[in-house]
């Protein structure tokens, strides 16, 4: 097949390179940073980590959220603030 123009794409190379958890030497390959197979770092420990941190975050905020609805409805002061204030109110949306 003959290419009349435009994007020309290169040879694939003879030999892949191997995978990062395909290597052999031992120090070489921790020195660099590459995980191996039977390291301590798998997918499901990577994920469980991550939702763990997430659903962490997630709670602080909630409960801070939590916090302030109860401070603007239970203290008067507060209360009060923000019931005669109600362009302050349409504002904040």
């Amino acid at each position: 097949m003959k290419y009349l123009g435009g994007f020309v794409p290169p040879p694939m190379p003879a030999h892949p390179k191997p995978m990062p958890w395909q290597a052999s030497d031992g120090d070489d390959s921790e020195r660099q940073g590459i995980i191996k197979q039977d390291s301590c770092f798998s997918d499901k420990s990577i994920r469980a980590g991550f939702i763990l941190k997430v659903s962490t975050l997630v709670t602080i905020i909630l409960a801070a959220v939590t916090g302030m609805v109860a401070l603007a409805m239970l203290y008067p002061p507060t209360n009060y603030f923000a019931k005669s204030s109600p362009n302050r109110n349409g504002a904040s949306l």
